[in-house]
């Protein structure tokens, strides 16, 4: 089950994505939380704030970002002389297990989700 729908997505977060890419990736995400959460929202919904849908959807918008680059590519440098453009497709010296984590720190990090203790 996803911690945020479509519409908090788009009227709350303010999300461009279409509702199928989102359903998909707000699954993705949601499990992702439980993973870094220890499964202490699944095993407790009254564990469910709005900073695990600002989460989540931080987390969407990272997915769908790190899909695009692994398909499409970034322009790295440019050149209109004889127009000339180099790509590159992820070679950000932060690691995308590291990027995910961070987009939904941000919005974690002052609950007690993420707590690694007992």
């Amino acid at each position: 089950m996803a911690y945020a729908d479509y519409t908090y997505y788009q009227t709350q977060w303010g999300g461009e994505l279409e509702q199928k890419d989102f359903v998909f990736l707000a699954e993705r995400a949601s499990d992702y939380i439980d993973t870094i959460t220890f499964n202490r929202i699944k095993e407790n919904q009254n564990l469910m704030c709005d900073e695990v849908k600002k989460a989540v959807c931080s987390v969407v918008d990272e997915m769908h970002q790190q899909k695009t680059i692994k398909t499409k590519g970034v322009v790295k440098s440019f050149n209109n002389d004889g127009y000339s453009e180099t790509l590159s497709y992820g070679s950000d010296s932060r690691s995308n297990a590291r990027k995910l984590r961070e987009s939904a720190s941000l919005y974690l990090v002052h609950t007690d989700l993420l707590y690694r203790g007992v």
